[in-house]
């Protein structure tokens, strides 16, 4: 893990006098935010055995991270649809639903099985993380990769504080750097980092 501290050389000479505390507080600001809106950093965790009679599980996510969303789901390797919560009629404990086997979420820390499933069923879910707001940094290769548009959203929310650090020019040539790489990492995520445009998938009535 890369800590927050790696990118003081980059910030601190736009907001020179600033303190650590706070360049940590806006670094990661600005990587929540950035991870939030691209979903740029994506990762299978590690798999569920399901529990004969049992519905809800925890979701084991690495430390620091929080989950943005379920992007996809398996039950031994096979896919799953992912529901949303605010379409599920019914509390997901009462709820019995026969068709299809199907996940959600309503917490982003425990998921819902619309059915039971066998006692060593292997579930898997690959989500999109965020770092939490007591993270110390974040993995060495999303850093590597990010640093700059990180950067640049730490000097946009430095600069824009109302006081000694106030540079409301400065702080919009970095706000406009750092959704210009907000809108690439966005585009090169959908397109799982490839020149390929995925295609939806046909649905009928």
């Amino acid at each position: 893990m890369t800590p927050w501290s790696e990118l003081h050389p980059e910030v601190l000479p736009y907001v020179p006098g600033c303190p650590d505390p706070m360049l940590d507080q806006e670094i990661r600001g600005a990587a929540i935010e950035f991870f939030r809106r691209t979903r740029a950093w994506g990762e299978w965790l590690d798999p569920i055995y399901g529990v004969a009679g049992l519905r809800e599980y925890d979701l084991d996510v690495p430390s620091g991270s929080v989950v943005v969303r379920i992007e996809q789901a398996t039950r031994n390797g096979a896919p799953l649809e992912i529901e949303g919560f605010r379409s599920v009629p019914a509390d997901p404990a009462q709820r019995a639903v026969d068709g299809p086997l199907s996940v959600m979420t309503s917490d982003r820390v425990t998921v819902w099985l619309s059915q039971g499933v066998a006692t060593g069923d292997r579930l898997q879910l690959r989500v999109s993380l965020m770092p939490s707001r007591t993270s110390m940094g974040v993995g060495d290769t999303l850093f590597g990769q990010y640093r700059d548009a990180l950067a640049d959203g730490a000097r946009h929310r430095l600069l824009r504080v109302p006081g000694p650090l106030h540079k409301p020019r400065e702080a919009e040539e970095a706000r406009l750097l750092f959704e210009a790489a907000i809108a690439r990492a966005s585009v090169d995520g959908w397109r799982g980092h490839t020149l390929v445009t995925p295609r939806a998938q046909p649905k009928w009535c």
